[in-house]
């Protein structure tokens, strides 16, 4: 591996969404909107549940849009992931529009359309277009439109159009870090609705901290420390640890009342997660060259976003992290919320999901006036 920092900068855009009425089936209307978290959660009466594997991303396209542009949907779609073994978030496979009816209700679909043509797919997709899409499309000359519980619930389907095969081509090539966070977003969404039907612990372990965070009741407390700043959560398995991931969940926070730049620094984020990891990980150590970063959006924040492998020397061990940096301009706080998964038996990608899911229901406590 090179010597260097793998650095993505990512921006992450709100996704788009609209409800789509109970008469909309097969040749449904997608608009493009923004949405909120809880509008993704709603789940529509009269629309049957998705099926289908979370990581799955069916795609519809015509076979000479696929020939140039599947080395760019896969690069963004299953770029991988630095873990011990490095592991692929999403698998993209081709759907066969001849067969678009038995894929209705799957969990995933991107459609891929070059609105010039007639050929199979675009002039699918010219029948689910509604006239703002086709405005938009004529007015940007393309576009990427999102629709939450299109066809079923908890369903995510994403249109990506040109209005011709050039346009259609620089879109893609140019949006592919959009078009793989919404799908993780939804991805992470997913868990979360999931969590929140348990039980979280008692918020009084939050009362000597800024902030609160809805960790499931199956997690312990693992350290608690609100002189150093620092609380921690641990999930480990009460039967075959071997069998089952150790995941942890914790909080860092460090007051900055002198700083004016709402963007948390990429330094801060790398010495502190580095800081956190000897004092309360019993010297866990992470090197450069295994780190990804990234600048995105996370609970509105601009959020410095850092993954890869960790190792302990100490005890011979070894797994993956993924942290998120950010400031609240409103306390003058500055916070890393750390995950981590030691699974030396399998992978460890989808419980890092997992973790993230329930870093989103962090929430900085108001300031008392």
């Amino acid at each position: 591996m090179k010597n260097k920092y793998l650095i993505i900068m990512l921006i992450m855009l709100s996704l788009l969404a609209a409800s789509c009425s109970n008469s909309e089936k097969k040749q449904a209307k997608a608009k493009k909107s923004t949405t909120t978290k809880k509008a993704n959660d709603v789940y529509e009466p009269g629309k049957p549940m998705s099926w289908g594997h979370d990581q799955t991303i069916y795609v519809f396209v015509d076979d000479d849009v696929w020939k140039e542009s599947e080395y760019y949907v896969r690069y963004a779609l299953e770029r991988p992931f630095f873990t011990v073994q490095n592991e692929k978030l999403f698998e993209v496979k081709r759907g066969d529009v001849k067969a678009l009816d038995q894929f209705y209700k799957y969990k995933n679909l991107l459609f891929i359309c070059d609105l010039s043509s007639n050929k199979p797919v675009a002039t699918s997709v010219k029948k689910m277009m509604n006239k703002e899409m086709e405005n938009y499309v004529e007015s940007k000359g393309s576009g990427l439109f999102a629709k939450h519980n299109h066809w079923a619930n908890e369903q995510f389907v994403v249109f990506m159009i040109g209005s011709n095969i050039n346009n259609l081509a620089e879109f893609y090539k140019r949006n592919g870090n959009e078009l793989f966070f919404h799908y993780r977003q939804k991805f992470v969404q997913r868990i979360a609705h999931k969590h929140d039907k348990l039980k979280p612990v008692d918020q009084k372990l939050f009362d000597k901290f800024p902030f609160t965070m809805q960790v499931p009741e199956n997690y312990i407390l693992y350290k608690s420390d609100p002189e150093g700043r620092f609380i921690s959560f641990i999930w480990r398995s009460r039967e075959d640890q071997k069998l089952n991931p150790d995941k942890y969940i914790s909080i860092y926070y460090e007051p900055m009342p002198k700083k004016q730049n709402k963007v948390i620094e990429q330094e801060w984020v790398k010495a502190t997660r580095k800081k956190i990891a000897w004092d309360y990980y019993d010297e866990d150590e992470i090197v450069d060259e295994d780190v990804q970063y990234g600048l995105y959006k996370f609970l509105d924040y601009p959020t410095w976003y850092m993954s890869g492998r960790w190792q302990n020397s100490k005890y011979f061990i070894g797994g993956t992290f993924q942290s998120f940096g950010f400031f609240d301009e409103s306390t003058k706080i500055a916070y890393l919320i750390d995950t981590s998964v030691y699974f030396p038996q399998g992978d460890k990608l989808k419980f890092l999901m997992e973790l993230e899911s329930i870093a989103h229901s962090f929430k900085a406590k108001e300031v008392k006036k």
